[in-house]
Order: C-alpha cells, then structure tokens, then sequence
C-alpha cells in the first residue's frame, strides 16, 4: 500500500486508526505493535505513528517484555568497556567486522525498544569500538562496579531505551548469572573481556600463546560439538564451551582468539581453512580406521610406508595404588593420546594379554579416526581376529551408544564424539563390552620419544598405557 508524502495526520488516523485500536484489543506490548506495524505497513509516515503511539488514544497494556537474550547482555558489556575508556565510535570496524549474531540481534532489539536510528548507529559503532580495541588490548578489563556506575550514570541512549519492551542494559546480576553462571569473572571471559584477576585465576589471553594447529584442534572438537547438539558455531558458544568445566583451560579463550585473528567471524574461518588444509593433506592415503590387508592388521610400519599417521605424544607411564585408580590412569593416557592426534589420523589400542601374544594375535581392539567433526570409534569385527576366539556383548554396546554392523558400516561404531566421551566409549566397550579387565594390558601407538626401545612391542608397534611397577601391591582382576 502507497502512502503520499502529503498525508496529514488525521489522514494517517482515519487509514490506520481501526489497526492500532486492534492491536491495542489483542493485549500486545507498545514496541511489538510498532513492530508489527512498520513490517506491514512501511510506507506509513513513521513520525506519525510514534506521534500516534504516544497520544494516550490507544491502551497497550500487554505483558511486560524481557526479550533480552545472551547476545544483548554480551553487547552490554561491550558498550560498557567502550563508556568506561571513553574510545571514540568506530562504525568501519562495526560495519565489517562486527560478528554477524550481534549486527543482527543487537540493532533488532533496540529497535524494539523504540531507540532511534541515529543512536542504535552509535551504540553498535561503540561496541565497534570496544571489539577492535580487545583484538589490540586482549588483556583490557571492567570491573563489576565500573558498570554499576554506568548504570546509575546512563548515557543518552541508554535513556531512551523503553525499558518496558527491552530491560538494557542488565543489571551486573543478571550478566553474572546468565553469562556466567554467577561469575563475573566468567562472564567476561566469555565475551572476551579479560577478568581484572586473570592472573590469580591462571589463565592466558595471549593471543601469542596460541599456535593455528591449536586451534585447529581445539575448533574441530567445538564444530562437532555443535554438530552433536544441532547449535551454531557463534561466538557467545565458543565463549561458553570454551569455559565449561570439560574444556576451560585446556582451550584457547576467546580473547586469545580475538586477539589473534581479529574477530571470531576471521577466526571461524581461518580455522575451517585449516581443518579443511589437513584433511586435503592426508585424504588422499585415508583409509578407514579398521583398515586390514589381506585379513590381517596392518602394523605401525605399514601404515607409516602408507603415509597413514600415528599419533606422537609424551609417555606418560603411572604407578597404580589400586584398580580403580588404574583405570582412572588409564583413561588420563587415552584422553591425552587422542588430544593430540591430528586431524585425519588413527589411533590403534590393542589389548595384549598373555594368551593374545600366546596365540600370536597382533589386532587392534579399537581403532579411533580424528575428523573434523570429531572422533570416530570403530571396534574390529570378530571376524577380524583370526588366532584367538573374541567376544563382544551388544546389550551392552547397544546401551551405551554404539552402532550395529550393517550393510553400510560393517563395524561397530561410535560417531561425532569429543576428546573424553572417546575416551571414555572406547575403554568401556572394550572392559565392559569384550572382556578387556586388565589396565596393564593395554596398549596404542607408540609415542616418538617412548622410554626405552624394549618397551615398543616388535609386533605391533605399540607400547603400554599405563605401567605397573609392582605388580604385587595391586589387586587386579584376573582375566
């Protein structure tokens, strides 16, 4: 519908007035039906309809609106860093590299709660600002009560927000508990704001103490992640994967991130390049994790003369008090194996017990491939071992996740899994599933700097997991 540029008020009202009297009747918020109203009708004088929308003709009465999410408290944090040290706007950083959640969220909202053009335009340049300056001065901070002040000190635009349609900026509460589940420190970090006591919590914002296969590494887990659980790569995810309890401190933080790259938009891409680079490397030699020649496992030497990678990593031997405690070693080995494996590369265990090496059956159990999406366990068929009779119990590995062999994956199978859920689906299927009580007797590829020659089996390649000292003082399960 065209509206002329000649429209006076009353024309605007005897055109209009039947919509906004039923908006009004249907019990929605002033800034849903403003809303509502310009996507509609976009021709409609827009200076009216405020004038309209203030007259007291119509009564909105409606819920009270809090459609704040995590990308508006971010942005509040951003704009507060920006006040705090007084940076001057900068629009060319938020018109090109501002991340593309927060250009389309952040602009939404605030239209929403009735701001105008001009100023919506000053808050994103601010947070522009705030963005480029943390990719420059990682380590920069705001304390807790610097943002209290701002909000007992609103600026302008802080002001005109309606804050009965959008409640922002937050309270430090809010961001605190939402953000960072009761931290403040938390919360910063996971919008890549360094925490004023970073040092006594014993992280690095460095964007030099991380390298590109680090966070090649460290994406590649965060990608299948996001695959697992059907959720965007955005930069508020990783801010909070990043932090969990599973991966903070093991992962480079945001800051770090930005700090290196530029933004998390750069740096998303960057490291899919990377991943991507690593596969191109290696897909020509992959084969799949359960790769057999003519029958029979290949060995270390074999797959090297492939071109097929092992993975190389520390030794890590331990002595063990008690079962329980060796498989709690054993898993620290498996965990810190497969942290380390580059992408597209195989991780074998075995499981040499007296009577497999008896027999002289060299097969691995297990067979874990790393890809971009994560890990991908396959356990050898029984079928695969042709010296010694080998059971696998699948009510069990049914129950716990695994796949049953079919016409597509001949295997059992266990997809999309990241560093510690491997870790803990390949012992498990292997002691619980095929019988494999023994930590002592578990074994993978060899790392390069293994501690003595005569530690590497002559078969297989493989070294042990975990090293019993004395054997006498541990009560172990017998096979």
């Amino acid at each position: 519908m065209s509206v002329t540029l000649t429209m006076s008020y009353d024309e605007f009202l005897a055109q209009y007035s039947a919509v906004l009297g039923d908006m009004a009747d249907t019990g929605i918020t002033p800034s849903e039906a403003v809303v509502r109203f310009r996507t509609v009708y976009p021709d409609a004088p827009a200076h009216y309809l405020d004038k309209a929308m203030v007259s007291g003709q119509w009564f909105f009465v409606g819920r009270r609106e809090s459609p704040i999410n995590n990308v508006m408290i971010a942005a509040a944090l951003w704009y507060a860093v920006a006040e705090t040290l007084e940076l001057e706007p900068d629009p060319h950083y938020a018109a090109v590299r501002i991340d593309p959640i927060i250009m389309q969220d952040v602009p939404r909202m605030l239209e929403m709660a009735q701001v105008s053009a001009q100023n919506i335009s000053l808050v994103m340049s601010k947070i522009g600002a705030t963005l480029n300056y943390l990719t420059k001065h990682p380590y920069a901070s705001l304390d807790e009560s610097e943002y209290v002040e701002l909000l007992e000190n609103p600026t302008a635009e802080m002001r005109e927000v309606d804050t009965d349609a959008v409640q922002w900026p937050p309270t430090a509460e809010v961001i605190s508990d939402r953000l960072g589940n009761g931290s403040w420190a938390t919360a910063l970090l996971r919008t890549s704001i360094c925490p004023p006591d970073i040092d006594e919590m014993g992280f690095s914002v460095d964007p030099n103490s991380i390298s590109d296969r680090e966070f090649r590494n460290a994406l590649s887990d965060f990608l299948s992640y996001c695959v697992r659980y059907d959720r965007k790569p955005s930069v508020l995810l990783y801010g909070a994967w990043s932090t969990d309890r599973d991966h903070l401190g093991k992962v480079p933080l945001l800051g770090a991130i930005r700090g290196r790259y530029g933004s998390w938009h750069i740096a998303l891409q960057k490291g899919r390049k990377l991943i991507n680079d690593a596969v191109a490397m290696g897909s020509a030699k992959a084969i799949p994790v359960s790769a057999q020649r003519n029958g029979a496992a290949m060995t270390i030497e074999e797959l090297n003369a492939e071109g097929i990678g092992v993975v190389t990593t520390s030794a890590l031997p331990f002595k063990i008090p008690d079962e329980a405690s060796g498989w709690i070693s054993l898993n620290a080995v498996t965990t810190s194996r497969l942290e380390e494996l580059p992408v597209n590369q195989t991780l074998r265990i075995f499981y040499l017990s007296p009577d497999m090496v008896a027999a002289e059956e060299f097969t691995p159990f297990v067979s874990v491939l790393r890809s971009s999406t994560g890990y991908r366990c396959e356990l050898t068929p029984t079928t695969g071992f042709e010296n010694i009779t080998v059971t696998l119990d699948p009510h069990y590995l049914l129950a716990h996740g695994w796949f049953a062999p079919s016409e597509v994956s001949p295997v059992w199978s266990h997809s999309f899994l990241d560093v510690q859920e491997t870790a803990t689906a390949v012992l498990n299927a292997m002691q619980f599933g095929a019988g494999c009580s023994r930590v002592d007797y578990f074994q993978s590829d060899a790392p390069s700097n293994a501690s003595g020659a005569d530690a590497v089996h002559p078969h297989t390649g493989s070294v042990p997991m975990v090293t019993v000292a004395q054997l006498s003082t541990v009560e172990l399960r017998s096979e």
